[in-house]
C-alpha cells in the first residue's frame, strides 16, 4: 500500500507551488499562456521536461538559488505552471495506486516523479491544457 506520507508531501508540495504566484501575478502569468498558444506551450513544456523533473525534485531553498530558474517572470511562472501540473498527475496515479501496492520505500519526491511518468505515459494522446484552452478555466484557482 502506497503510503499516507507520500500522498500527503505530495499534496503538499502542490500547495507549496499553487500559492507561489501571487494572484495578480497568476492573471499575469495566465496571459503568458494565452499569448503563447496551445501549440508553443506544448512546445516549451517538451523542451524543457528535464528542468521541470529537476525543479520538482529540488527543495523550496533550492529553487531561489538557480539563476536560470529565475531569469525572469515568464520563465519562472512557465516552470512553477508545469511543476504543479506535472504532480498534479502524480497526486492522482498515487490516489489510485494507494488501492494497488505496486511503489513502496521511495523519497516522496522521488514517488511524486515516478508516479508522474506513469501517468503521462498513460496519458500521452491527451494534452493536459485541455480545460486551460477553454473559456471555463478557472484563473483564480489554477496556479
Amino acid at each position: 500500500m502506497i503510503s499516507y506520507h507520500y500522498l500527503q508531501n505530495s499534496k503538499s508540495q502542490l500547495y507549496e507551488l499553487f500559492t507561489y504566484f501571487s494572484s495578480e501575478e497568476k492573471k499575469k502569468g495566465m496571459n503568458v499562456l494565452k499569448e503563447m498558444g496551445e501549440e508553443s506551450v506544448n512546445k516549451w513544456f517538451s523542451e524543457n521536461i528535464d528542468e521541470v523533473k529537476k525543479y520538482i525534485l529540488s527543495a523550496p531553498s533550492e529553487r531561489g538559488k538557480k539563476k536560470k530558474w529565475n531569469t525572469n517572470f515568464k520563465c519562472k511562472f512557465l516552470l512553477v505552471y508545469f511543476a504543479a501540473n506535472y504532480i498534479e498527475r502524480g497526486i492522482i496515479l498515487l490516489q489510485v495506486l494507494e488501492e494497488h501496492p505496486i511503489l513502496q520505500n521511495e523519497s516522496y519526491r522521488e514517488m511524486s516523479l515516478k508516479a508522474s511518468d506513469i501517468f503521462t505515459d498513460i496519458h500521452s494522446y491527451k494534452s493536459f491544457y485541455d480545460t486551460f484552452f477553454e473559456e471555463k478555466f478557472d484563473y483564480e484557482n489554477a496556479i
